[in-house]
């Protein structure tokens, strides 16, 4: 099968922009797993691309210095009239700090995730690479082109509760780009991994999910753009797990997954 299309800029087609095609979790495969097939290339002078791929679901990434990345997600192969469109980037930037005390925190991790248009999607593909940013010792970050529209900010730290916002970012209203995050000391989560003998199991590896009570299990695709937003950990010898940076919530789906 093909998956075929062309990038295209402000100005046209562009050559040499970044294509990366990566096959989408199977529905009921564990969540964050990258099966399947994936590849990357450049496009020609046309602006198109190519790749020929087995029979799947796939997100689609372009990318161009400058210009702020487009994916899509679940394209069926075969198709080749796919057409990505790259708007100007737009520079975002902001500080996140420590919601008690005020203080900065350094390597914090900002995401960003389109919400409209078809701007930006996400899939949690060890292929596709994420829009995100690292504060300094300062606890400043900068996006040099984000893109423009609304957007969903994500900032996550060590130690600390993951925070989301809303952001309607402008290229016309230079005071959309900026976000500050303050954040808030999380939670930890610990126990004990067992087998049905009541061994301890080592290296197995648990993954905390938001849930709400009485609710039925999210799709798979649902699941798998919330697993970045996910808390793991690995059990040690003694089977013993810690989560930490627990958000504060009533209650979350626990999932165990061991060899």
């Amino acid at each position: 099968h093909l998956l075929a299309g062309q990038v295209v800029g402000p100005e046209g087609p562009i050559e040499g922009a970044r294509v990366t095609v990566a096959a989408e979790q199977p529905p009921g495969g564990p969540a964050g797993q990258l099966p399947g097939h994936h590849d990357s290339a450049l496009t020609g002078a046309d602006g198109r691309f190519s790749f020929s791929v087995p029979d799947s679901n796939y997100s689609i990434q372009a990318r161009f210095e400058g210009l702020a990345p487009m994916l899509l997600v679940g394209i069926q192969a075969p198709n080749e009239q796919l057409q990505l469109i790259l708007a100007r980037g737009v520079p975002l930037d902001g500080t996140i700090t420590d919601r008690e005390s005020g203080q900065p925190i350094a390597g914090a991790r900002v995401l960003i995730r389109g919400e409209t248009d078809g701007v930006f999607a996400r899939a949690n593909l060890g292929a596709i690479t994420d829009i995100q940013a690292r504060s300094d010792e300062k606890g400043r970050y900068r996006f040099e082109s984000a893109p423009p529209g609304r957007l969903v900010l994500s900032a996550l730290a060590e130690g600390y509760q993951s925070l989301r916002k809303i952001h309607l970012l402008s290229a016309e209203d230079s005071r959309s780009g900026r976000a500050d995050f303050a954040l808030s000391a999380g939670l930890s989560l610990g126990g004990v991994v067992l087998d049905a003998n009541g061994e301890p199991i080592a290296g197995a590896r648990i993954t905390a999910r938001p849930h709400a009570p009485g609710t039925q299990v999210k799709p798979a695709r649902q699941w798998r753009l919330l697993a970045r937003e996910s808390t793991e950990a690995r059990s040690d010898e003694q089977g013993r797990f810690r989560l930490a940076s627990m958000p504060e919530l009533k209650s979350v789906t626990l999932i165990v997954e061991a060899e």
